[in-house]
């Protein structure tokens, strides 16, 4: 398992100090995908856990490096989505509009959804791993 905030800074300082807005997402991207393949060269599966939407990895060259994709969305309500926005730190960016509207795209996009307003963060973090345990026992 990675997040994708564990490369951010190391793309942002080889993107010459880019923002999170201005990093060259598809090197991002390829990167990540290098890494499960990495992993998936030792048998094991993958998981990354960040904003790696399914077009942009179908699309990405580094795409036939990785096995099957399943996708799953940490999702709450728009309303709870501006609350969590307008709570962050200062030093967080404030994008609230862009993150509505992706949270709308991406629930018409992806069918499987964790309600992260209605659990724990702990309780999210179990209906991920029943998630991903399901798909490894189906792919059994």
């Amino acid at each position: 398992m990675f997040d994708v905030d564990w490369l951010l800074d190391a793309s942002s300082v080889l993107a010459g100090g880019a923002t999170v807005t201005e990093i060259p997402w598809e090197g991002f991207d390829q990167a990540w995908l290098a890494v499960a393949h990495g992993v998936a060269q030792s048998g094991l599966p993958t998981l990354l856990l960040g904003t790696v939407t399914p077009d942009r990895v179908k699309s990405n060259v580094g795409r036939k490096w990785v096995g099957a994709l399943h996708s799953l969305v940490l999702d709450c309500p728009d309303e709870v989505r501006k609350q969590r926005i307008d709570a962050r730190p200062e030093w967080r960016l404030r994008d609230t509009a862009e993150q509505i509207s992706f949270g709308r795209w991406l629930r018409e996009t992806i069918t499987d959804r964790v309600d992260t307003s209605r659990c724990s963060p702990e309780e999210a973090a179990h209906a991920v791993a029943a998630w991903v345990e399901a798909l490894l026992t189906k792919d059994d």
